[in-house]
């Protein structure tokens, strides 16, 4: 069922989004730290991406699409900065 509301607060999208995950560690992290509206939830999502991407570039023993690994190397505008 679709339910459809013209004009909804950021409180409801919060308690909407918490109800439709499926249970693991994100959305634990939610309900134990609820956010008030969706701009912590989307920053909390792009970590949580960005970590499962890495996680599994890791178990498939390469990195991810597009990804460099750069060791030990500092940009010029790192250097300037000290």
């Amino acid at each position: 069922m679709v339910v459809q509301i013209p004009q909804p607060n950021e409180e409801m999208c919060v308690k909407a989004f918490i109800r439709g995950l499926r249970s693991g560690r994100f959305g634990e992290s939610l309900v134990h730290r609820r956010p008030k509206d969706m701009t912590p939830i989307n920053l909390r999502v792009a970590s949580y991406v960005k970590v499962e991407e890495f996680m599994t570039g890791k178990k498939e023993g390469g990195q991810s699409k597009g990804e460099k690994t750069v060791v030990g190397v500092r940009s010029s505008q790192n250097r300037e900065a000290r």
